[in-house]
């Protein structure tokens, strides 16, 4: 999956903006495939508006800024300003049933010029759309293929069947986790920055060696910024009615613990919501960037300890 990650992250620096339009980054079921058993999605326009992306773009030094300034005029792109969307997916936990649907402004005849100048390029067309192919050594069959469904969407994957799927998916052509309300976000609150949800049973290739996961038969996170605070959600959905009781005496047993050792913050127990429902867990939490940073390393520090 980092190889397709890193394939996914070249084809991108293929891109260039253009101005014009109103710009979005929010999730959009109707463009993900109904077969998906996972998604992780980011919104950068969500991101560059807030104090997350602020303090984000205070850690670049003025050497990485120079270097992504000189990047830009190389090949166009700038990753902080030209995008923003990013959801990957896929239909198994491997890489080959991966796909990538990014949203931006996108320069279409320098996209162009520069996809048909890679190595091993091959166009063929598929629902009145261009798919072009071309030679990549981080993908498991060595190439990889991409789609301009349109001047702000372009959808990228190693398998040139699963590609077609998820270009007549974003053409509104084929059905959708709009259609099937699979791997859905709980209703109600903020926007996330980020979201990412699995179906853990469709899952059966994923090496799972902790019996604790092996019980989850979905599971959806989702993290972003309201009002000027950074808010976490996660939803576990299980088989069974017990299991969510045992996870929420579990959570609440670990911040308290965190909180009465001291690597906790004060108040952090109370900052996080648990509501069970029959066969699922809801956690939520809303508090300060800096209180969140701090509890966050108080987690990690928790986990070592066990």
């Amino acid at each position: 999956m980092k190889g397709l990650i890193a394939s996914v992250v070249t084809a991108l620096s293929l891109t260039a903006l253009a101005p014009g339009g109103e710009r979005g980054g929010e999730f959009r079921q109707s463009e993900v495939a109904a077969g998906a058993a996972w998604f992780l999605h980011l919104d950068l326009v969500q991101l560059k508006s807030g104090k997350i992306g602020e303090q984000l773009m205070a850690e670049i030094d003025e050497d990485a800024e120079r270097k992504i300034r000189a990047f830009k005029r190389m090949i166009s792109f700038n990753p902080f300003e030209d995008l923003d969307a990013v959801t990957l997916y896929g239909t198994a936990a491997g890489p080959e049933s991966a796909v990538a649907l990014v949203r931006g402004v996108f320069d279409v005849p320098h996209l162009t010029d520069l996809v048909t100048a890679a190595d091993g390029h091959e166009a063929t067309e598929h629902a009145g759309k261009v798919i072009h192919g071309w030679s990549d050594a981080n993908t498991p069959a060595g190439r990889l293929f991409g789609c301009l469904v349109s001047d702000r969407q372009i959808v990228l994957g190693p398998d040139v069947e699963v590609l077609k799927a998820a270009v007549d998916t974003v053409a509104g052509g084929g059905d959708s986790l709009a259609d099937t309300g699979a791997l859905g976000a709980p209703a109600g609150g903020a926007p996330p920055i980020v979201s990412a949800a699995a179906g853990l049973s469709a899952l059966a290739d994923l090496d799972i060696e902790s019996a604790f996961v092996q019980q989850m038969r979905s599971l959806y996170l989702a993290a972003g910024e309201s009002e000027g605070k950074v808010f976490a959600r996660v939803v576990v959905e299980v088989d069974d009615e017990r299991t969510p009781k045992l996870m929420a005496k579990m959570l609440a047993g670990v911040l308290a613990f965190g909180e009465a050792s001291d690597k906790l913050p004060e108040g952090a127990a109370d900052a996080v919501a648990i509501e069970v429902e029959a066969g699922k867990l809801s956690a939520s939490g809303e508090m300060d960037l800096d209180l969140l940073l701090e509890m966050m390393q108080g987690l990690k520090e928790i986990t070592e300890t066990f």
